[in-house]
């Protein structure tokens, strides 16, 4: 990785002292550590995949240096490694607007915009690592959803133990998310993979089912895969929920809530 660019990015974090966060270059979480100590700079990150790290500076003598970049903490070695054209969506008004238009903005999910390719990019974590990532091209580009890596690992963002949704992409499962408090599975597709269905059991107790009516016997497919592990429930939709008004998402929450009850 270019010095320079670390270098640059580092600087603009103004760390004074020591700063242990989630990684600038790989996104990691809680990977990255810099030291300030009177001007002179280190940085490192401990993920395995990650190459960033770097020294400002001659005064730190060679234990600081080597004690410093021990990398002997235990991360776990996923393959997926994060493109550099991924930028914060914060700072490129292409995402922030697609955000925007779906009412998604609050998301806790984390979200970049991948510069080279147009696309608006939902990461896929698996114990707060980022694993995979899945871009949603900006406009008429194809194709229209782009997988960046191979995990298999489903993407699902928020916290409802109670009640999960599973949906087909992430924008939909976003909106669920913001718009309804549950959680919010994307299978980005129509058909369950059997890697998924540990991490769908973990999200809640309570998972339903939400495809077309074209999907109707993957639904079923679904919800046998899910009946050893959790409560599974299919609710056939009309409309795709993301382009649900608050209202009628309100409305559908309701009808859901009363459902499970």
């Amino acid at each position: 990785m270019d010095y320079k660019y670390q270098l640059q990015v580092v600087k603009e974090l103004d760390v004074q002292g020591k700063l242990r966060i989630d990684c600038p270059f790989c996104l990691n979480r809680k990977t990255f550590e810099v030291t300030n100590d009177n001007g002179k700079i280190l940085w490192n990150c401990f993920h395995a995949n990650c190459d960033a790290k770097g020294i400002q500076s001659d005064g730190f003598s060679r234990k600081d240096i080597d004690d410093f970049f021990d990398t002997t903490e235990n991360f776990h070695n996923h393959k997926f490694i994060m493109p550099k054209s991924f930028v914060n969506y914060a700072v490129h008004p292409k995402a922030r607007a697609f955000l925007d238009m779906y009412g998604i903005t609050n998301t806790n999910a984390r979200i970049m915009y991948d510069v080279k390719q147009e696309r608006v990019v939902f990461l896929i974590e698996s114990e707060g690592e980022v694993v995979n990532a899945i871009g949603r091209a900006y406009g008429n580009f194809t194709p229209k959803w782009f997988k960046y890596g191979q995990s298999d690992v489903p993407f699902i963002t928020g916290s409802n133990k109670e009640i999960a949704i599973i949906v087909e992409d992430c924008v939909s499962a976003c909106a669920i998310e913001v718009k309804c408090g549950f959680t919010g599975i994307a299978l980005m597709g129509t058909s369950l993979q059997d890697s998924f269905v540990e991490h769908i059991a973990n999200s809640a107790d309570n998972v339903v089912i939400c495809l077309d009516r074209d999907a109707t016997d993957k639904c079923f497919s679904i919800k046998n895969k899910l009946e050893s592990k959790v409560n599974p429930y299919i609710w056939m939709i009309d409309e795709d929920l993301k382009y649900f008004e608050d209202d009628k998402m309100k409305e559908w929450k309701g009808k859901i809530c009363r459902m499970i009850s």
